[in-house]
């Protein structure tokens, strides 16, 4: 994952706290470039970002919030169009 830019807002971590380096996209694979679009990231630390790669800790729950952040906007139809599923 690429390190944050200086321009990104939120420097903690979105699961833990700690200093974030890196951006995780909230819904990955085929879902990853949609995600990019529709600005569905968080900033991670290295160890929060590992644990979710590797275990998938949190990684339901970070799907979900994904749609609610989505949903604000759009609705759950256009979700599932657009990422193909509903998570919620």
């Amino acid at each position: 994952m690429a390190n944050l830019k200086k321009s990104y807002v939120q420097t903690e971590c979105y699961l833990c706290g700690g200093p974030a380096s890196d951006i995780h996209h909230m819904l990955h694979g085929s879902m990853r470039a949609k995600a990019e679009e529709h600005n569905l990231k968080v900033p991670l630390c290295r160890s929060c970002h590992m644990a979710l790669h590797d275990k998938g800790l949190f990684d339901k729950e970070l799907q979900q919030e994904a749609q609610r952040r989505f949903e604000e906007t759009h609705t759950r139809e256009q979700f599932i169009k657009e990422f193909g599923k509903s998570f919620l």
